[in-house]
Parts: structure tokens; C-alpha cells; sequence
């Protein structure tokens, strides 16, 4: 049975402003219907989904997370221990985004709840390959937890 596409809200959190540019192009490009927010900064990006107010939330809730490791201030896995202890984000997925291939690093983004963990591509034409991948997988395929919130907005 073929299920219609959801139209994802993602939330990008990562440092790099180039990073930002080339998965929004490599998304414009794929005509994806997923929406996605950015955001460099880690303890913004918790109030935003720690936050009960559809302004920060952009009128629709975040339903996938891409989270880079090595960020300023509060790094990758901080902020996914704290995306894993709040009720309302304990099981939202979170694909990590790393330039690293560190077994340690990996290993602890799986221990600390990671959904997945993919190394950054290195060509833009692979970026636009992992984003299709990511977004078809998780737009047309996967089954989203349910939300918290009762009346969340498909």
C-alpha cells in the first residue's frame, strides 16, 4: 500500500553558515515538500523545541532533527542528551551529521540516542543524494513517533 508524502518539518542544527546554503540548495533542487528550519546555535534550537508557542515552533512541530557534532558552546552530544531527557522530544528522530568518522564519536551518538549517524558528504552533488535519501525515507517510508501533543498538525 503506497502512502501519501508527509511534508516534514526539519530542524538543521549546525554552526556552519555553508553547510546551511548547500543542504538548502540541495533541497530547493529536489522540489522536496519537507520544510526546513536552521538553526547555529544549540541552546536556541532546545527552546525552539522545548517551546509550548507556535512561534517558535513555525506553526508546525519539528518532526526530524539533523544535528552536527561539533558545534560551539554546547557541542552534538550535549544536545541530543538533552533532546533525549525532555518528554516532549524523547523520541523525536535526530540524524547526526558529522564530518567525523571517529568510532568513538559514532558509538556515543548511537549510545547518547542518536537515530542515525551520517558523515557529511564532500561534493555538493552527494549533499543532494543524502538529502533525497534522507527526505524520501523519512517523508514516504518511515513512521514518525506520535507526538506529545495530541493535536499536532499532519
Amino acid at each position: 500500500m503506497s502512502r501519501r508524502p508527509r511534508r516534514l518539518h526539519i530542524l538543521v542544527i549546525d554552526d556552519d553558515p555553508e553547510f546551511h546554503e548547500a543542504i538548502s540548495h540541495a533541497h530547493k533542487d529536489l522540489l522536496s515538500l519537507s520544510v526546513i528550519t536552521f538553526q547555529n546555535d544549540a541552546t536556541l534550537a532546545l527552546e525552539m523545541l522545548h517551546s509550548d508557542t507556535p512561534e517558535q515552533m513555525y506553526q508546525k512541530p519539528v518532526d526530524l532533527v539533523m544535528l552536527d557534532l561539533n558545534m560551539p558552546g554546547m557541542d552534538g552530544h550535549e544536545t541530543l542528551a538533552e533532546i533525549r531527557k525532555h518528554p516532549k522530544t524523547k523520541t523525536l528522530p535526530v540524524i547526526v551529521l558529522s564530518n567525523s568518522d571517529l568510532r568513538d564519536d559514532v558509538r556515543g551518538a548511537y549510545a547518547g540516542g542518536a537515530t542515525s549517524y551520517v558523515i557529511k558528504p564532500r561534493t555538493i552533488e552527494q549533499l543532494r543524494q543524502t538529502v533525497l535519501q534522507i527526505d524520501s525515507f523519512w517523508s514516504h517510508s518511515a513512521v514518525l513517533p506520535p507526538e506529545s501533543d495530541p493535536n499536532r498538525a499532519e
